[in-house]
């Protein structure tokens, strides 16, 4: 009997001094773990959602202005033409295809942001027509329409201040008169006034109006040609392209596009 108490003393002690063994240790490791997978699994959601976001975008990564240039021989153009495409946070854009002037209104057709659709509004009528801007594989395109549907593939150009364009401006150029093909001079002076007021004077032809439509990011502005004693007006406009030049989109027979610089 005292042999029997004597070894049960024992191994209480044992017990008392040394527990359990290895389970000791082990138990506190599972936790680590289990705390590190969590904090794994905690992460993983978020830089997921982070790249979901930046993925998907929205509207706004094509809000600003864009430049594309293509050539193109059919029945109905024929040469090569520059596009400068401004897109406005508030809704409205505008483009100027080789001194063709288009405005209106857009909304979004994409939740992601890749295609928009641009309403064109015609002076003096309620009639309407829609282009559009979207993503393709390989890029972002205009989808210009003039007799036919012509598309630009577009690169973004750098935000610049809006109010750059208001000053005065000089610029000559050289060019062919296409009726007697015979080489003439344009030299021109222009006034964009902040008060939405513009006058040009053209080797001597003045005209003026007012402003109809301004980029945001300060590389496209339309101009309304006012006609004394007449109602219908007309629309030139000055534009930034992608090279860094400006230039006034002015129409007397045929486009003159004349590189100007500000005094």
């Amino acid at each position: 009997m005292k042999k029997i108490i004597s070894i049960m003393l024992t191994c209480t002690l044992y017990f008392f001094l040394f527990g359990c063994g290895e389970s000791s240790q082990i138990t506190p490791q599972n936790s680590e773990s289990v705390k590190i997978q969590d904090s794994q699994k905690t992460d993983e959601p978020a830089d997921a959602s982070k790249e979901s976001v930046e993925e998907t975008g929205g509207v706004e990564k094509i809000i600003g202005d864009w430049f594309g240039q293509t050539e193109i021989h059919t029945d109905y153009n024929d040469g090569t033409f520059d596009a400068v495409l401004s897109i406005n946070a508030d809704n409205t854009w505008a483009s100027c295809v080789d001194g063709d002037f288009n405005w209106g209104t857009w909304e979004a057709a994409s939740e992601k942001g890749n295609r928009i659709v641009l309403t064109v509004q015609y002076e003096g009528t309620d009639g309407t027509n829609e282009w559009s801007f979207e993503k393709h594989p390989d890029g972002y395109y205009y989808e210009y329409v003039h007799m036919e549907t012509i598309e630009f593939k577009m690169t973004k150009l750098e935000s610049e201040p809006a109010d750059q364009i208001y000053n005065d401006w000089y610029g000559e150029i050289t060019y062919i008169d296409k009726y007697d093909n015979e080489e003439e001079e344009a030299k021109t002076s222009i006034s964009i006034n902040s008060d939405g007021t513009w006058s040009s004077s053209v080797s001597g032809a003045n005209n003026n109006g007012n402003i109809r439509y301004v980029s945001e990011s300060g590389h496209l502005i339309i101009l309304d040609v006012v006609y004394e004693g007449v109602d219908k007006t007309n629309q030139w406009g000055v534009v930034k392209k992608a090279n860094g030049q400006f230039y006034y989109e002015y129409y007397h027979g045929q486009l003159i596009e004349i590189p100007i610089n500000p005094l």
